[in-house]
């Protein structure tokens, strides 16, 4: 071996790396690994559910915070928030931005947005489609990435971008830059879905007429025929035409070939196939089918949409906004980017007074701590409600008080303190008086 192969060795390695593609948005749903997203979002109970899941995330406010390492938490004010929640850039807005991060994410697993930047400032955040996408892998030994295209195909050509230029937002993964949504999970069942609104939009186009066929005792020529299916098509098809009776002339017979939508069962199919798709979204149907709510109030149905549904979704945008706008260094300051979801726990104007004046009266908020929660005004005095009849501990002195007596109980530190004192005094009185003895004694 020579004293440079090493180099050699390293750079046949490099040149031997594992290319592949994977594109976010495959063909159609007679493809082998994905369903279209325009396929899909034709589907009622799959856009409302974008619409419910999308339109929820999209109104929560982003922030910026750091925490101190002292279980602290401090908010932090940065151009950042005003892109996130504001205007991501100078066409879009800020409710679209995030509602189309959340469309990519539920619908192909991932989401991809372009960060513009001047000198590690941010100054613009743009959504690409995901359908649109080609992501391009170079590994090494087949499981560790060193390289990666985005490749975004689009009617002007070809942009490629690196890892390091977007935001990324992933649902899973195994390489931080792939993954799989409801169009590869959910392709039978969107097929199914999809059959059936062609062959009930067929049914009112046909008038409801059910397939048949029509029988001639006589055998007839073939121009009789096209004339026969011509008149037929223009007398009896299409929803202008239904209730129509049907006159047949002599040796002619009418027979149905095939079944009507009460045998097919079409409305007991439906209804499954909207469980099914909740299913897949993650999603409590009663939040599409208001008769399948199970729940006893609007504020538990919220709760389990919010920590079953929302959360993951909330989790995976806010590590993708960690990962891509923050620096090094902000990350080691413990600076991280946050949702509000206590918007999404609003429910009644009761339940929202009620909640306020628990932590009012507990001396959690002050007076205008709740006015903001409600978008009011704020006092010129603000004021926190303490009880008189509680009693203040303090677990670093052990001191109590007891505002109502107007008396405090001294902690365990002071009274040691104070006996450490009195020994010392015994003690220096005693040697003063010592001396004196052995004194007394020699003479």
């Amino acid at each position: 071996m020579g004293l440079f192969d090493f180099l050699r060795e390293d750079n046949s390695n490099t040149a031997n790396l594992e290319e592949r593609m994977y594109s976010t948005g495959i063909t159609s749903f007679y493809g082998v690994t994905t369903a279209h997203e325009d396929d899909v979002v034709r589907i009622p109970t799959v856009q409302a559910i974008l619409e419910i899941i999308g339109g929820t995330i999209a109104q929560l406010p982003v922030y910026l915070y750091k925490d101190n390492g002292d279980g602290s938490i401090e908010r932090v004010e940065d151009h950042r928030e005003y892109l996130l929640n504001n205007e991501p850039n100078s066409m879009q807005t800020a409710y679209n931005f995030k509602k189309n991060i959340v469309k990519d994410y539920l619908l192909h697993g991932g989401s991809y947005s372009y960060i513009e930047s001047v000198r590690n400032e941010v100054t613009g955040l743009y959504n690409l489609e995901s359908k649109n996408l080609t992501v391009k892998l170079y590994k090494k030994r087949g499981y560790r990435v060193e390289d990666a295209d985005i490749i975004l195909n689009g009617e002007c050509g070809q942009e490629i971008f690196k890892p390091h230029e977007l935001m990324i937002c992933l649902k899973e993964s195994e390489d931080g830059l792939t993954s799989k949504g409801a169009l590869y999970y959910g392709k039978s069942i969107f097929k199914v879905v999809n059959e059936e609104l062609n062959y009930t939009e067929n049914i009112y186009k046909n008038g409801t007429l059910p397939l048949g066929v029509l029988q001639a005792k006589g055998r007839l020529t073939r121009d009789a025929v096209e004339r026969l299916r011509e008149s037929w098509s223009r007398l009896y098809s299409g929803s202008s035409n239904a209730g129509k009776t049907v006159i047949l002339e002599e040796g002619l017979e009418y027979k149905a070939v095939s079944l009507n939508p009460r045998d097919l069962l079409l409305n007991e199919n439906k209804k499954d196939n909207i469980s099914d798709i909740c299913r897949l979204f993650n999603i409590p149907e009663s939040l599409v089918n208001p008769n399948a709510n199970k729940y006893g109030s609007l504020e538990q149905n919220n709760i389990f949409f919010l920590q079953y549904t929302l959360s993951p979704i909330i989790c995976a945008i806010e590590d993708g906004l960690n990962k891509s706008l923050l620096l090094e260094e902000e990350k080691e300051k413990g600076m991280f980017f946050a949702f509000d979801t206590s918007e999404v726990l609003r429910t009644t104007e009761k339940e929202r007074y009620e909640s306020l004046k628990v932590g009012l009266d507990t001396g959690i908020i002050t007076l205008n701590e709740a006015r903001y929660k409600l978008n009011l005004k704020g006092i010129k005095d603000d004021i926190m409600k303490w009880s008189l009849g509680s009693v203040l501990y303090y677990p670093e002195t052990g001191e109590m008080k007891i505002p109502n007596m107007g008396i405090g109980i001294d902690g365990y530190d002071k009274p040691n303190q104070k006996q450490g004192e009195d020994k010392d005094e015994q003690s220096g009185s005693s040697s003063d008086s010592d001396p004196s003895a052995p004194d007394q004694e020699l003479q």
